[in-house]
């Protein structure tokens, strides 16, 4: 009713096989990745993924990225591995979903690097500052928000407004270990807090993040 879209992203080779091949049957979109907790090499293994897109509708790349607190890869050679998830995502114009942890300058500077390949995407669960949200769009990032939005931060808020409404897109992702059972409304309450932000009415609200949605896979971020 609303116009929600369902995108699975992936955290390793085999779920991104699983995922497409639940997407497939569901009728959703799906992104292929390998998590930074879920990498066991710092070489992207650009072969198998090739085969992927060579049999499956794919949407995006992701969930991929940095995180310091990785058990698996050090810092650097999750860089290494994410330098060639990027290359392969910009040759094959998918937009990124990007999973960072306390690593954002290393980020940064990392699509800084591929701007000029064409580089876009969504930075995953934003709260984030101001300035690190102009970073973040200078790339040709979206920021995608979640359930963190429902506590009206002002960090979050200003973030938010700096961006503007062409420039935010909204999540349910859910962590179980630390947020408790899922919210199926999730969606809907943070859209009523993105409108209320924006001075929008909820249905135009709605249209608006439709719009951000297509445009992420189309990989514009105008």
């Amino acid at each position: 009713m609303h116009g929600i879209s369902l995108i699975g992203v992936s955290c390793s080779l085999d779920d991104s096989v699983r995922n497409l091949e639940f997407a497939k049957s569901q009728g959703y979109k799906a992104m292929i990745g390998i998590h930074p907790w879920m990498a066991d090499n710092r070489e992207f293994p650009e072969d198998k993924f090739e085969h992927l897109l060579s049999i499956y509708q794919v949407s995006g790349f992701g969930e991929c990225g940095l995180d310091t607190e990785s058990p698996s890869l050090n810092l650097g050679d999750q860089v290494h591995l994410l330098s060639g998830e990027i290359e392969f995502a910009c040759r094959h114009h998918l937009p990124l979903n990007l999973h960072v942890r306390k690593a954002h300058g290393e980020m940064v500077r990392l699509l800084r690097r591929y701007r000029s390949q064409g580089v876009n995407g969504a930075v995953h669960n934003f709260t984030f500052s101001q300035e690190l949200a102009r970073d973040y769009l200078d790339c040709g990032m979206y920021l995608s928000v979640g359930r963190h939005l429902l506590k009206k931060s002002r960090r979050l808020l200003t973030s938010m407004q700096f961006a503007g409404p062409d420039h935010i897109l909204l999540e349910s992702d859910y962590d179980h270990v630390h947020s408790g059972p899922y919210d199926p409304e999730l969606i809907i309450k943070l859209a009523w807090v993105y409108a209320e932000i924006f001075g929008l009415s909820f249905e135009t609200a709605c249209v608006k993040l439709r719009n951000n949605v297509t445009n992420f896979l189309k990989g514009v971020n105008s």
